[in-house]
């Protein structure tokens, strides 16, 4: 940092490198004077900006500061210098800003010269059409001449107001008009609108693979969340007898820690509650889609008799304890799962 100077261009325009935040208001000016960057920092705020300066070539990024030597050793190779610096050359452009004034003002010195190419002549073949005087109303013409009559109006709106010797509008009667005047004719009817109850997206139908699928998701994230749940309440009960404790015993220190973990179970266990609440009710609109797209009904699938058998010849030596419960386990939890899946997609109560 070069602190609060008046000439702080002048020590950037001889600088290799110009180290700076990706926010930082001289990034511009640096590039003005085609001076190669090293952005230190977070660039969320100039996401864009930074990613064009990094597909440019013309800047280095570092997001961690901790990272800052030995970046900062790589940017000032001798060819990686070399390199910022050309690329800074070209897309800082040190006389973009004065061809830019040298257009504008050339434009307003050849102002009449091309006011009256925009005018040009009408010709005396269409005595009856407007003449075209501005850049805007020339658009849509041929040869810079206006078309021969502008098509008439066919929407609802742009019938609006086009009585009189317009072509095929309608006019508004006088505000309080209650006289003998003739009543006006009825423009074109507007297009007639589409039902919003038939155009509105309907929900695909599921099929028995995705309705599973996605059942089967939603189901390992409740049992998880439920678990989760269970373990928070038994923590709260727990630091809530500890609590208990320590106020009779007197321990303040003990307390007021006791009293925070209490909270932030409490706080665990009703956002696990919030999320349970979720699930099921994603669980009950894909129940609803599933009965849709069967019709409401369809056959069920067969219950599963039980857990699978062991397949293959019995091992002659037999496994350790532990290792057999984890057995036992897991297609006791595989068995429940499948039944818990096969209720829900039947529709039946837990």
């Amino acid at each position: 940092r070069l602190g609060q100077v008046p000439n702080l261009q002048d020590f950037i325009a001889v600088a290799d490198l110009v180290v700076a935040p990706p926010t930082s208001a001289r990034v511009v000016p640096t590039l003005a004077l085609d001076r190669p960057l090293l952005l230190v920092g977070g660039a969320s705020e100039v996401a864009n900006q930074t990613d064009f300066l990094l597909d440019q070539g013309c800047a280095w990024h570092t997001a961690d500061i901790l990272r800052l030597g030995a970046d900062l050793e790589v940017a000032l190779g001798p060819e990686r210098l070399a390199g910022l610096a050309e690329a800074a050359g070209r897309v800082g452009r040190v006389t973009g800003s004065v061809e830019v004034a040298d257009a504008l003002a050339l434009i307003l010195e050849r102002r009449a010269e091309l006011q009256g190419r925009v005018d040009g002549d009408s010709g005396d073949d269409e005595p009856d059409s407007p003449r075209t005087s501005g850049p805007f109303e020339l658009i849509g013409s041929r040869g810079g001449r206006p078309s021969a009559a502008p098509a008439a109006p066919t929407g609802p709106f742009e019938a609006i107001g086009g009585g009189g010797d317009g072509g095929g509008g309608f006019t508004l009667p006088p505000i309080g008009g209650g006289g003998g005047g003739e009543a006006p004719e009825p423009g074109p009817a507007p297009p007639a609108r589409p039902d919003a109850r038939a155009s509105a997206p309907t929900a695909s139908p599921l099929s028995a693979a995705q309705a599973k699928d996605e059942l089967a998701a939603l189901i390992m994230v409740e049992r998880d969340l439920e678990r989760k749940l269970t373990q928070a309440q038994r923590d709260q009960e727990q630091w809530y007898q500890r609590l208990e404790l320590a106020r009779q015993w007197n321990e303040t220190e003990l307390a007021v820690e006791a009293e925070r973990r209490l909270h932030a179970h409490q706080n665990d266990a009703a956002r696990f509650e919030e999320e349970l609440e979720r699930i099921r009710a994603q669980k009950d609109k894909l129940k609803s889609r599933v009965r849709a797209s069967r019709g409401g009904g369809g056959p069920r699938p067969p219950r599963p008799e039980g857990p699978p058998s062991p397949v293959g010849p019995p091992s002659r030596s037999r496994p350790a304890p532990e290792s057999r419960f984890r057995s036992m386990e897991v297609e006791r939890d595989l068995s429940s799962l499948k039944e818990r899946l096969r209720r829900e997609l039947e529709g039946e109560e837990d």
